[in-house]
């Protein structure tokens, strides 16, 4: 809620809180993971990248928990497998707000990614900071609304 609100640093704070809720010991998932989702919304937000609600067609940004990720996308479709690298220098708990994102080198100033930017590969690279930043504060920079029809 807090990326629609204009509040991305806020968004980074409760997802990093939601993270430390999974451990490996016995009793280390909370809630119910069906088919993995709870376990597939870790991964995707350690990357930095998660999706808000099922069937969405885009992915919400954040900050990555690693200094580097790769990912190898396999072939499906008729497009060829690609390789997603996000990278996030220096990215530690401390350093969890997101100062910047670019992808492909060109800067971006939302909050989110269309699925289709990063579904065969990219190179999203956030720098991030101690403090929270102006980054994905401005008008325009939230998500798309449930439902609502975008224009291509």
């Amino acid at each position: 809620m807090y990326l629609w609100a204009g509040a991305p640093a806020k968004a980074a704070t409760a997802v990093r809180a939601a993270m430390t809720l999974f451990t490996t010991g016995p009793d280390g998932m909370t809630g119910n993971d069906d088919l993995g989702t709870m376990s597939a919304w870790y991964v995707f937000s350690s990357l930095g990248l998660y999706p808000t609600m099922s069937g969405g067609d885009f992915l919400a940004l954040s900050s990555p928990q690693f200094a580097s990720s790769v990912v190898r996308i396999g072939h499906y479709g008729a497009r060829q497998s690609g390789t997603l690298t996000v990278t996030a220098p220096g990215a530690s708990d401390a350093k969890r707000y997101v100062r910047s994102v670019s992808l492909g080198g060109r800067q971006v100033a939302r909050t989110w990614l269309d699925w289709g930017q990063v579904a065969h590969g990219g190179k999203p690279a956030h720098r991030l900071s101690t403090e929270p930043s102006s980054w994905g504060t401005g008008p325009g920079a939230e998500p798309p609304s449930v439902g609502a029809a975008r224009k291509g």
